[in-house]
């Protein structure tokens, strides 16, 4: 491609980052209802009970088992970010006048499924991330008995304030997750979109020669992704 094919299709590919920015933030919204889903279900199992404090070994164990079981945590489906963005990036080369073909269907759909977030993919993330809140609810909960705290209190230091005006704001192992379970997504999304566009170029290598890295090198980018 020519210089000036190369800076149009750059253009396109940083433009495009806005639309990214504004996926991650529904996939936040979605993340944030089902935490707060879990935390109502917590919220609620705790206000039923009799104060933890009065329960037996066997039975505070019941009990805590059922505050785990409350957790669930599904990763996100990004199959479709794929197909998005490789039919963005084929439409681009197209409108920077270059004569680009698309990837196979069995390329493209493979993309999202190979996609790795340091090392693992999107669902064994949000296993472990399950796995560890599970037990950060179990510990907390046993912390809270140990101190003599009443059931509204060790639901409060498990869940914290959900209200808009504190956000995913809190040290509390559900915001703790949240916090987890963002990053993760928003890294996914963002790689994701780089494997797509990679696809399309590498469909058309006879017409690339070579890579422009572009970077936003600002406080929240880590040095692994501006690399």
């Amino acid at each position: 491609m020519s210089l000036d094919k190369t800076k149009e299709l750059a253009e396109l590919m940083t433009a495009r980052q806005l639309i990214l920015q504004r996926l991650n933030a529904r996939k936040y919204r979605d993340l944030r209802e089902v935490y707060i889903g879990i935390a109502d279900t917590i919220e609620s199992k705790l206000n039923r009970a009799k104060p933890l404090t009065e329960f037996g070994k066997r039975r505070l164990e019941k009990q805590i088992k059922e505050l785990r079981e409350s957790v669930r945590l599904i990763a996100p489906d990004l199959v479709d970010l794929a197909e998005i963005e490789v039919k963005y990036a084929h439409k681009s080369m197209l409108a920077a006048g270059v004569d680009a073909t698309l990837p196979s269907n069995t390329a493209i759909k493979a993309i999202a499924g190979a996609t790795l977030v340091q090392g693992e993919g999107l669902n064994d993330w949000f296993k472990d991330l399950e796995s560890d809140l599970q037990k950060m609810i179990t510990r907390q909960a046993k912390v809270g008995v140990a101190n003599g705290l009443t059931n509204r209190e060790i639901a409060d230091s498990l869940i914290g304030d959900w209200s808009k005006r504190t956000g995913n704001k809190g040290d509390q192992p559900l915001k703790l997750s949240l916090k987890s379970a963002t990053r993760i997504v928003r890294t996914a999304t963002a790689q994701i979109a780089t494997d797509a566009r990679k696809a399309v170029y590498d469909a058309n290598e006879e017409l690339i020669f070579g890579y422009t890295h572009i970077a936003t090198l600002d406080s929240r980018t880590t040095p692994q992704c501006g690399a």
